[in-house]
């Protein structure tokens, strides 16, 4: 179902910010989880998109991607010292992916914002667990 601006939606997302928890079983279904690389699209305050290709946790059942909080925040941050400096240590948000072959050639040639959003799948839900224990 798309949303007011036309993106559909896909997948879950949960930001882990437990350093001592890895999320190798799922927190929602108990299901074993994968290691997958998605192409996560990032919103950096005030006005800039970045694609970042991470590897996270993902659970087929649920359709649920797992991602470290800090590991987010290393790659967000190196993103960022690299091509706009002025921007590292602005808050962010991981709204969606992309197709991975719209990630390959944004490689190739850079999307503006407003390219990015035709081709963003938004997450369909932002979930938070506690650990047991």
């Amino acid at each position: 179902m798309p949303t007011e601006y036309g993106q559909k939606k896909r997948y879950r997302i949960f930001i882990n910010p437990y350093h001592a928890c890895a999320f190798t079983k799922c927190p929602r279904c108990v299901n074993k989880t994968n290691v997958r690389k998605f192409p996560l699209v990032v919103h950096v305050k005030p006005k800039q998109m970045i694609l970042l290709n991470m590897e996270c946790k993902y659970c087929t059942h649920c359709d649920l991607i797992i991602v470290r909080q800090i590991t987010l925040d290393k790659h967000v941050n190196s993103i960022l010292q690299q091509f706009i400096p002025s921007l590292v240590g602005n808050e962010y948000v991981v709204f969606g992916t992309v197709d991975r072959k719209v990630w390959r050639n944004s490689r190739k040639e850079s999307l503006d914002s407003s390219d990015m959003i035709n081709h963003v799948y938004v997450f369909e839900d932002k979930l938070e667990f506690v650990p047991a224990g």
